[in-house]
């Protein structure tokens, strides 16, 4: 099990800072477990960003690493927190098996789990819902805490 913290860490390596977004119109993967936004002081709200999940093909397998792209979310939410623009951050997650960003050309509803918010002033880097098992969310933890009524 990975925690925040280490995400954090790993996330934080010099080629991943290096990051930027140059203009408007960002390029968005096809599939995503998680989505980022953030709210402004005047109510708007940013485009979303999503997770950058690494895939890999081993030996004509597919790999993907979600764990890597909430950490991707981590450095951007860091990245703001220091330009002083946001309010709050959230992310939430898709939690089922459609991992598309897009359905015929609309924009997937089923981000509608929060699984992580920063609201400035408080510590960023903990939440309750963050639990990865081989660098994929652990989908029925997540659902059996949203159940239980436990608070992101």
């Amino acid at each position: 099990m990975q925690t925040i913290q280490t995400l954090f860490q790993v996330a934080s390596a010099p080629a991943q800072a290096q990051r930027t977004v140059r203009n408007k119109k960002l390029w968005t993967p096809e599939f995503a477990r998680f989505k980022l936004q953030f709210k402004f002081r005047d109510g708007s709200t940013s485009i979303p960003y999503h997770s950058y999940d690494i895939h890999r093909s081993k030996g004509g397998k597919n790999l993907t690493d979600e764990s890597i792209g909430f950490s991707k979310l981590l450095l951007l939410i860091e990245a703001k927190r220091s330009q002083d623009t946001y309010v709050v951050a959230t992310v939430w997650a898709n939690l089922t098996d459609d991992l598309r960003t897009y359905i015929n050309e609309r924009l997937n509803m089923n981000y509608d789990h929060i699984v992580f918010k920063h609201v400035r002033g408080q510590n960023p880097y903990s939440s309750p819902y963050i639990k990865f098992r081989d660098g994929k969310l652990d989908v029925p933890y997540v659902q059996r805490l949203i159940n239980e009524g436990v608070q992101s």
